[in-house]
């Protein structure tokens, strides 16, 4: 993301195809507060569930914070899933060969 707007992500670990482990670094009027969240791909038989766990705030602004932005973040979430599936489906049906 750039501008503005525009936020820090680290990505401490992952392992391809499993998971990613994401800090993101959000800039408040407190500082800088940062949010660990891993997020886990699991193979199911018709495609792959995507699980989000999400570290517990570790000081009182990262937990003031998380209540502020918990309800947006999860809308956010929400509504970026049927953008997904349509890129995953379009990019999978380009990998179809008829035979």
């Amino acid at each position: 993301m750039h501008g503005p707007d525009a936020f820090v992500e680290e990505i401490p670990d992952w392992r391809p195809y499993d998971y990613v482990t994401d800090r993101t670094i959000l800039d408040t009027p407190s500082g800088e507060v940062g949010f660990p969240h891993t997020i886990e791909f699991e193979p199911i038989p018709d495609g792959t569930l995507i699980h989000y766990h999400f570290a517990l705030p570790e000081t009182e602004a990262e937990g003031a914070l998380a209540r502020e932005i918990a309800s947006a973040y999860g809308e956010a979430l929400r509504s970026a899933v049927p953008a997904l599936v349509a890129q995953l489906e379009a990019e999978g049906a380009s990998h179809t060969t008829l035979r």
